[in-house]
């Protein structure tokens, strides 16, 4: 058996899995088309490109910003997140962890109770299809906004019994913040992991005092840990 098919047969425990970029290609063609939604309204005649591997991160963030125009309501909310749980199945996930940041322009015009309710209806559904077992992370990728940042610390707390279970925050300058490190403290202290996101960034050089100082427990994208010894040391 060749090592490709080995690992598609072995069972996984998925904790990084966006929402936003999953929808199925045929599913988001029919919505397009279905509600006229309008992609990249600044390059006329360039067509979105769904692939299986990325090279390019901007390629991949722009995908990213296009593939949010079809969470337009509740129903397709629903029908994207239930499509994503079957599709881990089809990976052989048993756990998964799925991903969605609130506050992102993605989700606008939509009411954040309408987001959850429809995120916890797709689970549902997936659920008693494939028997994955299911949590959700709320993505928290702005720290320039406090007040929005504390409205996302607070609608994860209160939305725990619809299976969030962390919290996903930017590590970098995050001591600074105070009243955010106080809103982390009543996330932490409510029983919500907390997931310090450097992927995608420089290390920063405050990155262990604020894992100490927080209790962080997990660093999501760690492989940027690597170009810093002391926090390789630590973990």
């Amino acid at each position: 058996m060749q090592i490709k098919q080995l690992i598609e047969k072995m069972p996984k425990i998925d904790l990084h899995r966006h929402l936003e970029v999953t929808a199925r290609s045929r599913n988001f063609q029919e919505l397009v088309q279905s509600n006229s939604v309008f992609l990249l309204p600044h390059q006329p005649g360039k067509q979105l490109t769904f692939f299986h591997s990325i090279d390019d991160y901007k390629e991949y963030a722009g995908n990213w910003e296009q593939s949010g125009k079809v969470f337009l309501d509740k129903e397709a909310f629903a029908s994207i997140t239930a499509e994503t749980v079957k599709d881990a199945n089809n990976d052989n996930v048993r756990y998964l962890e799925l991903r969605f940041d609130p506050a992102r322009d993605l989700f606008t015009g939509m009411d954040w109770k309408d987001v959850v309710d429809a995120l916890a209806e797709g689970i549902e559904y997936g659920k008693r299809e494939t028997g994955i077992d299911l949590a959700l992370i709320c993505g928290l990728n702005d720290l320039s906004d406090p007040a929005m940042a504390e409205k996302v610390i607070n609608f994860a707390i209160t939305n725990i019994d619809k299976g969030i279970v962390g919290l996903d925050v930017p590590g970098e300058g995050l001591l600074g913040h105070k009243p955010m490190v106080q809103a982390l403290d009543r996330a932490v202290t409510a029983d919500l992991g907390i997931t310090l996101h450097i992927g995608d960034r420089v290390v920063p050089r405050d990155l262990l005092k604020t894992i100490e100082a927080l209790g962080i427990r997990r660093i999501s994208h760690g492989s940027r840990s690597l170009f810093n010894e002391e926090l390789i040391e630590y973990i």
